[in-house]
């Protein structure tokens, strides 16, 4: 799904404004017990967070992500926001960073 924003985002070009934002949540399918995933998408990146509730704090969830990929990978144990089953990044180009 991520991957799919990313590249309608960057198919749209200068239609977008510099300080598109958007977020959102998605229930995710295939998994062996109700499961949700939370989204944020920019101009530049889109970002995937699975197994969180739909009401986290997406920019506690952002900022632990920036703390996480600066360090060795790891998501930070004093962080302000759930720990995420899994993490996806894209950029707008539909290349995963991480």
């Amino acid at each position: 799904m991520a991957r799919k924003l990313c590249q309608s985002i960057s198919a749209s070009g200068d239609l977008i404004a510099d300080d598109f934002e958007m977020s959102g949540h998605v229930e995710m399918v295939g998994c062996s017990r109700p499961c949700v995933g939370v989204f944020h998408a920019t101009k530049s990146a889109c970002h995937m967070f699975g197994d969180v509730e739909q009401d986290a704090d997406v920019d506690a969830l952002l900022c632990d992500a920036r703390t996480a990929a600066r360090g060795h990978g790891d998501w930070p144990q004093d962080g302000t926001g759930p720990i995420p089953a899994a993490v996806v990044a894209f950029d707008t180009q539909a290349r995963a960073l991480s």
